[in-house]
């Protein structure tokens, strides 16, 4: 891989991969995520983090929520603090076992955040469209692990703000630059293309998103494909929802809404956004390690993963829903 190395005096080094490799890769073909076409994906792309990178998940000792309220800068967990800018990797895939689904990986964790955070946050939390000024240095950015979108979502989104937005010039600032070129490059490429063939064909699709980790990657991705089923399946939706209605105390889900409230402000009002986050958490693989969680909200959890994970398993067996096991290990 051939690459330019530009040096500015006092100030950083920066080192830009050349066009040979691309940011972003759009695959036609499906892959599975039960047979281990995922493990190979996600090995091939973590090639891609710069030299010394670290996820958020492999920080010792790992940051509390305190920490990432108080905006701890983004370089404490990557090589950007040293200098080195990559343009890193991202891949989209469909996925097999559910149609209509893509699947995002993404080298670094918080590459994909540049275009699928400002979006996420505004359909799920309806949270103000930040500027790229206050955007680029929001601490969610390296927080932030797993996406999952609708395409009218995104369709909203891009009539709003990011249409326009395509057209502003980038920022100065060199990281800014490159985060903003990132963002850019996946709504154009990608996204923009995709949701004009939903309108035309009437198809509505999802997209997920993972960091491309050895540990965490298939848990996360675990996560986001219940959600994909959750907006895609309407017979695994009505039994989610009947089990939250039926099955779960209201007792529980004022713990539910307790554990989730810091990043959903809308979960106890929003009772589809609260069916689908408790399902997912629930049935996401290794759910029972939320126990060791890092964010004391999040252990609240653990009881109710505990109570519901082999219920809320057998209740969709019988009305015939098949579960999906996650493969991604490397």
């Amino acid at each position: 891989m051939r690459v330019l190395r530009i040096i500015i005096p006092a100030v950083m080094t920066v080192t830009l991969c050349a066009a040979k490799e691309p940011l972003l890769v759009v695959h036609t073909e499906p892959i599975s995520l039960c047979n281990g076409d995922l493990s190979v994906l996600g090995r091939r792309i973590a090639r891609f983090q710069p030299r010394g990178y670290k996820d958020p998940f492999d920080v010792k000792p790992r940051p509390s929520l305190d920490e990432y309220r108080r905006k701890i800068p983004t370089n404490i967990f990557s090589s950007q603090t040293r200098g080195r800018m990559t343009r890193g990797r991202i891949e989209v895939a469909p996925v097999k076992e559910i149609p209509d689904t893509f699947l995002v990986l993404s080298s670094e964790r918080e590459l994909v955040n540049y275009p699928l955070l400002r979006a996420s946050r505004w359909i799920e939390d309806n949270y103000p469209i930040e500027k790229d000024s206050n955007f680029f240095s929001d601490p969610n950015l390296i927080q932030v692990a797993g996406h999952d979108l609708r395409s009218k979502d995104l369709q909203a989104f891009l009539d709003l703000f990011m249409r326009r937005h395509l057209q502003t010039r980038l920022p100065r600032d060199l990281k800014n630059k490159i985060r903003a070129q990132a963002e850019r490059e996946f709504w154009s490429s990608f996204l923009v293309p995709q949701l004009e063939k939903a309108e035309t064909s009437g198809t509505p699709f999802v997209v997920i998103s993972a960091p491309a980790h050895p540990i965490i990657g298939r848990d996360i991705v675990g996560h986001e494909i219940f959600h994909a089923r959750y907006f895609l399946e309407p017979p695994f939706r009505d039994a989610c929802d009947e089990y939250w209605d039926q099955k779960v105390p209201q007792a529980q889900k004022l713990i539910f809404y307790g554990a989730l409230l810091d990043g959903y402000s809308m979960i106890q009002i929003d009772q589809e956004l609260a069916a689908n986050e408790f399902q997912a958490y629930v049935l996401q693989p290794n759910a029972l390690a939320i126990k060791a969680s890092r964010f004391l909200e999040m252990r609240a959890l653990w009881p109710l993963v505990l109570l519901h994970r082999k219920p809320l398993q057998n209740f969709l067996r019988s009305k015939g829903i098949a579960n999906i096991q996650v493969r991604m290990k490397w």
